[in-house]
């Protein structure tokens, strides 16, 4: 069996076991069976069926990802790749590395978005305060470059002017 045919397989399967705890999920306050009790604290996946949900789809990614990598760097067929990365992601699921990555992984993200955000404020401020107080090479730059726009704005003007001229010679000639 392909790759593709063994991907499409185990997505199905995880749709297809999710299906129920997405339709319970409105019903977070409902009563759950004992086998799924005993299955969601055996895997870990959390007290709500938010949190079941969520880790159903953590551990789809997981396999998917491991299946992917497997496939690359294996020498083994499809169908041994896809049992590993299944029970690789059943232990990583099994230990709580997956709430554990994904704890990490918001706490770092978050912590990159605000160090991205001061560091933005800090570029500007250095940069308004560069330019306010301005140094020699920036002003000269500066200067140059404002002499450069009015010398281009000059030549339209020029060349405006001298057509307009031309234009009037034409017309008083056509005139006399």
């Amino acid at each position: 069996m392909k790759k593709s045919g063994l991907s499409l397989i185990l997505l199905s399967l995880v749709l297809v076991s999710s299906l129920m705890f997405v339709s319970a999920a409105v019903l977070d306050n409902s009563p759950k069976s004992q086998i799924i009790i005993v299955m969601v604290d055996f895997l870990n996946l959390g007290s709500t069926w938010k949190e079941i949900i969520i880790g159903i789809i953590l551990l789809a990614i997981i396999i998917f990802a491991l299946f992917d990598i497997l496939s690359i760097t294996s020498l083994f067929s499809a169908f041994p790749n896809l049992v590993i990365s299944i029970g690789l992601g059943l232990i990583f699921l099994i230990t709580g590395m997956v709430n554990n990555i994904t704890i990490f992984m918001s706490q770092l993200l978050a912590g990159l978005g605000a160090f991205a955000i001061w560091f933005e404020i800090g570029l500007a401020i250095v940069i308004f305060i560069g330019l306010s107080i301005g140094s020699g090479p920036i002003q000269r730059w500066a200067a140059n470059m404002h002499a450069n726009r009015l010398k281009v704005k000059a030549m339209e003007s020029a060349n405006t002017v001298n057509a307009g001229a031309t234009f009037l010679k034409r017309v008083s000639k056509d005139n006399t």
